[in-house]
């Protein structure tokens, strides 16, 4: 019947199943367990086998993890970490470390991205080296010279003896000029360039120790003159607008901008780039950014009027009164200078107009703290100097339209009204434009438009909807603030009439009996919905003391820039000029000290030999095959290691050499005899003089399984030799090795115990 099959295939799995589980193949057997719960959901040995094997699975991969992670295998340790969760998702222990290793690895990748150059580093040191030619800062020593009418050429002679360097001249420079210098004591650049000043010369640095003299004409200088290509990435600027900037002030030849990548290409002498990069790095500054504090309210009429009542007129004034000034339509078009609004009017105020002005805080706190003011939206605008946002807040309508269309039906015609619906924006709509003063203060364009449903004008036909009437009120308007200051846009106000008769029926609606026998209550109600715009300063435009410098450039014929005219290399500091140690050479062996041997133990920290694999189940008369692999190594020479394990549940078979030392096609040596019974000495090593880096196989060692037990394998005595014959001590490491005993043959289909 289909119910024995079912039952017989049930145990088929669970059986193979419980075989793997014995026999530690975890993941296998926890796949036929499932397979056979799944067959056979209600019985109960069948979920419990399986539930041990899922909690062994996963202690098995949790404990590669930790392994893994030890020896830095983070990748690996996450794969076995989240395979033991997936079989026990209850384990606190495997979460827990889980968490601590994807923190460490966050950790490694904020290091490693902290370590890689910004943008601004990389500039200067892209600034150090232009690849223009420099003097030999040697050169540059102090000048004492004085000569009474005596030709250039003999004054730059004296001049080339005194600091070694070569002078050449161009064949239209007059060498015989006579000339009067007195120097004493001043540097050779400054003489160089009183000299050439003198004689309308200048000169052009070849290398390191020649330069020519030139006459300093239009034509000379555009022979002579280097021209330089350089790209500036901006980062906070429009390369269009920086772009016109550049262009208007040095008139550069070539230029190009790249507005992809927000960069600029410029093609000119190596002064104008020089002027063109100040002007860029003065201009490439991150804009002012404002956040925007609006909240809309609806408060009681009353309570403005008696917020005014309450407060002095003596001590705060907000203004001026009637601020919003009109054109000959009467639409708003500013704030205009009237006298201030006393408070205890501004309630009456108000309600004549909408007015837009700063307020103190203390009101803004009362408002928004009353109980009779309700904050309807909140929201807060973020935008950068410069740039428009928008707000909406309200609601959209439908405004009806309808058309009349002919129909003809049974020689009947009528007209049938149609209806369509547009959709029209009603509420309060602000569009806000922020500019940051270095003060602290903001400036923002500000458009505010309220609209509201003010009536509705009836069809003529019953068949069409009324149409509502918008009543809007815009103002366009510049305010200024500081920073967590409150500008409140009020006046739109909402008014509620309502008339209340109580009586005796019919008695009441008499004219002249109904004031004696009826009550009527009047009940008035006016609102103000209130708008309270307030900035906060998000980020200020990073100006420094060293853009408000100014920068000096020469002349319009011989543009320079301070330091970059300097024909001379950047002095050495003070620091620099003391005596270091100098690296060895590629290839060379440096001197041996008595410091040798920490520098390479610093050198290889991170230095260690890694087993795999670590943990090994075999049958005897199996081979048991162990990887030993060096990693992090630095200019190695050799290894050696004492291997220990036990004899009679493993046999020695032999060790293979590694390729670790054979870096480089390099001649090795390689020994690992057994020293005694569980006892071998293995020393691997390059027979040249270079040393080996990074990581690399070792050596394998070969054993066989002979007796059933845990046998370990321990790897100590791990001491590694530089080529400078520094020794570097690295940690011991193990493998454990389970030799089990012989299974017995799976059960064959539909037999044995269960189900």
């Amino acid at each position: 019947s289909l119910l024995t099959l079912a039952l017989s295939c049930g145990s088929v799995a669970f059986h193979r199943g419980d075989y793997l589980y014995e026999h530690q193949n975890y993941d296998e057997a926890v796949a036929n367990l499932e397979k056979a719960v799944k067959e056979n959901p209600r019985n109960v040995k069948f979920k419990t086998t399986l539930v041990r094997a899922r909690l062994a699975a996963s202690q098995w991969h949790f404990e590669r993890g930790k392994m893994a992670a030890a020896h830095g295998d983070y990748d690996v340790a996450v794969r076995e970490i989240q395979k033991a969760l997936e079989y026990d998702p209850g384990n606190q222990y495997a979460k827990d470390t889980m968490n601590s290793i994807i923190q460490t690895l966050r950790d490694k990748q904020a290091k490693e991205r902290a370590a890689l150059p910004s943008i601004d580093q990389m500039e200067k040191k892209a600034d150090k080296d232009l690849g223009v030619p420099r003097l030999d800062p040697a050169s540059n020593i102090p000048i004492v010279l004085k000569f009474t009418n005596t030709p250039l050429k003999t004054i730059l002679d004296a001049i080339s003896k005194a600091s070694g360097i070569n002078i050449l001249y161009d064949d239209r420079v007059e060498q015989n000029k006579p000339i009067s210098v007195d120097f004493s004591k001043e540097p050779l650049a400054t003489v160089l360039d009183y000299l050439m000043m003198q004689t309308k010369n200048f000169y052009k640095v070849i290398d390191a120790h020649t330069l020519i003299i030139v006459p300093d004409t239009r034509q000379k200088r555009e022979e002579y003159q280097d021209q330089v290509i350089r790209t500036f990435y901006l980062s906070n600027a429009d390369a269009k607008d920086v772009f016109q900037l550049v262009r208007s002030i040095i008139q550069a030849r070539k230029m190009a901008m790249n507005q992809d990548l927000n960069s600029i290409t410029i093609e000119d002498t190596p002064e104008n780039v020089a002027i063109a990069q100040r002007i860029i790095e003065d201009n490439d500054k991150s804009k002012g950014e404002v956040a925007v504090d609006v909240e809309l309210l609806e408060v009681d009429d009353n309570k403005l009027r008696n917020l005014g009542i309450d407060l002095s007129s003596h001590t705060f004034t907000v203004g001026p009164k009637m601020n919003v000034t009109t054109d000959s339509n009467g639409n708003a078009t500013g704030i205009g200078t009237g006298p201030p609004i006393p408070l205890n009017e501004l309630g009456r105020t108000l309600s004549h107009g909408l007015m837009v002005f700063p307020v103190p805080n203390i009101i803004v706190n009362m408002l928004l703290t009353d109980t009779n003011s309700r904050v309807l939206a909140k929201p807060q605008v973020r935008v950068m100097e410069g740039q428009k946002a928008s707000v909406h807040i309200g609601e959209k309508i439908p405004i009806p339209t309808s058309n009349q269309y002919l129909n003809t039906t049974g020689g009947t015609s009528n007209y049938t009204p149609i209806t369509s619906f547009t959709y029209q924006d009603i509420g309060v709509k602000v569009e806000l434009e922020p500019r940051v003063h270095h003060n602290k203060e903001v400036t923002i364009k500000l458009k505010a438009d309220v609209s509201s449903i003010a009536g509705y004008v009836a069809s003529s036909s019953p068949l069409t909807p009324a149409q509502p009437i918008l009543g809007t009120r815009e103002i366009s308007t510049t305010i200024r603030l500081e920073d967590g200051e409150t500008s409140m846009l009020a006046g739109l106000i909402q008014r509620n009439d309502q008339r209340a008769i109580s009586g005796l029926p019919g008695v009441a609606e008499i004219p002249l009996l109904r004031r004696l026998f009826s009550n009527t209550q009047d009940t008035n109600t006016t609102t103000d919905v209130v708008m309270l715009l307030t900035p906060h300063i998000v980020r200020m435009p990073n100006i420094t003391e060293q853009d408000l410098k100014p920068l000096w450039v020469g002349t319009t014929d011989r543009p320079m820039v301070e330091g970059f005219d300097n024909p001379f290399g950047p002095s050495p500091s003070p620091s620099e000029s003391q005596a270091a140690p100098k690296p060895a050479a590629e290839g060379e062996k440096p001197k041996q000290g008595g410091d040798n041997g920490n520098q390479d133990q610093g050198a290889n920290e991170n230095a260690r030999l890694l087993v795999s694999p670590t943990n090994i189940n075999v049958k005897p008369g199996d081979p048991v095959v162990l990887n030993l692999v060096l990693l992090g190594g630095k200019d190695l020479k050799s290894l050696h290691a004492n291997v220990n394990f036990p004899a009679d549940a493993l046999q020695f078979q032999g060790a293979d050499e590694g390729t670790f030392f054979q870096m480089g096609g390099a001649p090795t040596t390689f020994t690992a005899p057994q020293s005694g019974p569980g006892l071998l000495s293995l020393d691997a090593g390059r027979a040249d003089s270079g040393g080996s880096s990074g990581a690399g196989l070792v050596a394998r060692l070969k054993f066989t399984a002979s007796k059933p037990g845990e046998a370990r394998i321990n790897i100590g005595g791990l001491t590694a030799t530089s080529v400078s014959g520094g020794a570097v001590s690295l940690p011991p490491v193990f493998a454990v090795v389970t030799v089990q005993q012989p299974p017995s043959q799976p059960p064959a289909a539909g037999t044995g115990k269960g189900g």
